[in-house]
């Protein structure tokens, strides 16, 4: 019987990025069929998916249903390369796997010896971080112990669970990123840049007009499709090859941004229904 904690462990694996050692190193730990490693060695590119599909049979995930709900990333596995990455205008170099940014030795806690000598944001950074960790190891749990089956109730809160997950690493990344340049150089983003306030919503008044619904549905989508070009090559036109945007603040803002066109769409399309 695979227990609730090695199925959270490969969730959060694949919650990650899926980097192709510590695949292996769970595989080692966790996999029913010890040749299969050497099979795939020394073959990251074209054996990702098999890696990522033995390890959830391994540990009865069901591969199928995570990949058809959007729970499995569409990862290309390659050689570790460095990557600069700009926190709050401080740029620090970090390890990124493929199409992933991995937080070095992201640990279930920062190092608290002698707290009391940080600066007031960096403790705060501190236990921001420990309660997180916490918060994403529950929401692990809870979808380790779901019930299997593929029925849109549980297909919804698979992917909302997952969806904070993601959501919840991002942010222990950033925090990360802060206390990692801190203790290097000693700079200390402003409060704000942790913690930015809220912007209040303001709700778009939809047009009567059939015509100026169908122009603004249109520009919502252009402007989504320039924002995935984004994330898909970091430029606004399409490349001859992809150059996924490295997960991070950045991305998480055009993400949501797109998901906050596609809601407008939709009340868009309700009221072209209505007036046509």
């Amino acid at each position: 019987m695979i227990s609730s904690e090695i199925k959270e462990q490969v969730l959060q694996w694949i919650a990650d990025g899926c980097e192709w050692n510590q695949g292996n190193m769970l595989y080692s730990q966790f996999g029913k069929n010890q040749n299969f490693l050497r099979n795939i060695k020394g073959k990251p590119n074209s054996e990702s998916g098999r890696l990522i599909a033995g390890l959830c049979k391994s540990v009865g995930l069901d591969y199928q249903l995570l990949k058809s709900q959007g729970l499995i990333p569409e990862v290309k596995i390659s050689v570790i390369r460095k990557q600069e990455n700009e926190v709050k205008g401080l740029k620090v170099i970090l390890k990124v796997e493929g199409s992933s940014k991995q937080a070095e030795a992201m640990p279930e806690t920062i190092d608290t010896k002698n707290i009391e000598q940080y600066p007031a944001a960096i403790r705060r950074v501190i236990a921001e971080y420990a309660e997180m960790f916490q918060e994403r190891s529950k929401t692990h749990r809870i979808m380790t112990e779901m019930p299997e089956g593929n029925s849109q109730t549980l297909k919804t809160k698979r992917g909302e669970l997952f969806d904070i997950v993601k959501g919840l690493g991002i942010r222990l990344e950033f925090l990360f990123d802060i206390r990692t340049v801190y203790d290097q150089t000693g700079f200390v983003p402003t409060d704000d840049e942790i913690w930015p306030e809220p912007k209040e919503k303001v709700k778009t008044v939809l047009p009567d007009s059939p015509e100026e619904l169908r122009k603004m549905k249109k520009n919502q989508q252009s402007a989504n499709t320039k924002d995935q070009s984004m994330l898909d090559y970091q430029s606004e036109k399409k490349a001859a090859a992809k150059n996924t945007m490295p997960t991070g603040p950045k991305r998480m803002k055009l993400e949501n941004r797109i998901k906050a066109r596609l809601k407008l769409i939709e009340e868009i399309d309700y009221k072209l229904v209505k007036v046509n």
